[in-house]
């Protein structure tokens, strides 16, 4: 993809956001989460996109640039916070991968690559007998020696999903089996990664490369049901901003349930209807909107009125929500390359949620999940899907 015309186009969409973030007089700095926790103006959008693109324009160094690019989650905060929804982490990536060519990002970004070249996900192994496994154990029946069916509605759990949280896959699994969604389907291509590591890694050759082959496996579907909102997103907008065209449509799950449920997309501003909650309630719940599930997907009423429907009206997390709400951390490989500030940011959301007085947090992120059961192990944190299955009516 280097040398070709959409790269070309791709850095003319640079060029044209860092002019217009140069020229802003930072009006998007509090909408940032890294730059809160850690404090610090240099890790603010706009100064990012300035050293990027002094860095472009050979006015600084790729030393004095160093890990910089990579204090950002891609969580979308700033671009919904501008004026001119500036294409931030379009920057930041192109920098990132100019820093990893030149050898210089972080070891762990480094570490990503390779575990790709050895798998094809960022955790170095084969994800098809893990998730063998987790579908034994709901019971669910899978051949993953299988080609994705003609005309068929994909699960994609997501390798981090099955990696660092498989209880929320065993939930999905059991879900499919109690509610009946008998239209989903699992074959070999759902124990593979999307790419998303590689572009947040700044590997956009590796990740372009890696979403054709994605995009053949899938072909044949006619939906992908992403459990992770992350996968989604980079399905319907990263694939497209690198040229990878993908043949069947992309849902989150909450999408298909959601569905299947009779619920639809309600308005921003409108109330949630406690008559569509079970009679029974037992427990109360709190709602943690995901970064890529709200801002990448716009996806903010209908998951509420899923966990609704199924568990009770669930409260609001203080602060920010929705397209407003800050990031968990558990995005763009913070966790890796800044693991401090990603665990005060998983520290932020947690201290929210026990403000709420809720006994139970419900996502609908399986990476913001297991980022957060990292922080705090003794916090009880649900995925919808486990809602989906278990509860209510």
């Amino acid at each position: 993809m280097s040398d070709s015309p959409h790269a070309t186009r791709l850095a003319e969409r640079e060029a044209r956001a860092i002019e217009t973030c140069v020229t802003c007089p930072n009006l998007c700095r509090s909408s940032c989460p890294v730059a809160e926790v850690e404090a610090k103006e240099t890790v603010s959008p706009h100064s990012l996109v300035t050293l990027a693109g002094l860095e472009k324009t050979g006015r600084l160094s790729l030393e004095a640039v160093s890990d910089a690019p990579y204090h950002c989650t891609h969580c979308g905060a700033c671009t919904e916070a501008c004026l001119h929804k500036n294409e931030v982490t379009l920057v930041l990536s192109l920098a990132r991968q100019r820093l990893l060519t030149a050898r210089q990002a972080p070891s762990a970004i480094r570490e990503v690559r390779d575990s790709f070249a050895a798998a094809g996900n960022a955790y170095g192994r084969s994800l098809r007998e893990p998730l063998a496994e987790l579908a034994k154990k709901a019971g669910f029946e899978v051949d993953l020696a299988s080609g994705t069916r003609s005309g068929s509605t994909l699960y994609l759990p997501g390798c981090a999903a099955i990696h660092e949280a498989p209880d929320v896959v065993v939930a999905w699994f059991e879900a499919i089996l109690v509610r009946g969604f008998a239209e989903v389907t699992v074959s070999e291509a759902s124990a593979a990664c999307c790419g998303l590591p590689l572009l947040w890694a700044g590997d956009l050759d590796g990740f372009h490369d890696h979403a054709e082959r994605f995009a053949e496996r899938v072909a044949g579907a006619s939906a992908v049901v992403a459990h992770d909102p992350a996968c989604a997103h980079a399905m319907r907008h990263w694939y497209e901003v690198v040229g990878v065209p993908l043949a069947p449509e992309i849902q989150h799950l909450s999408e298909l349930a959601s569905a299947r449920l009779g619920l639809t997309q309600a308005q921003p501003g409108e109330a949630l209807d406690e008559a569509e909650a079970p009679l029974e309630t037992r427990r109360t719940l709190a709602y943690l909107d995901a970064c890529h599930l709200t801002r990448g997907l716009r996806l903010v009423r209908s998951p509420r009125r899923l966990v609704t429907r199924t568990a009770g009206v669930p409260r609001e997390l203080p602060g920010g929500v929705g397209f407003e709400a800050d990031c968990c951390g558990a995005s763009g490989l913070l966790p890796s390359t800044e693991p401090k500030t990603a665990v005060a940011m998983g520290e932020a959301k947690l201290a929210a949620f026990r403000e709420t007085g809720a006994e139970v947090l419900v996502t609908a992120s399986p990476r913001c999940l297991a980022h957060l059961r990292k922080v705090d192990p003794s916090a009880e944190i649900v995925d919808i899907a486990h809602l989906i299955a278990r509860f209510g009516a």
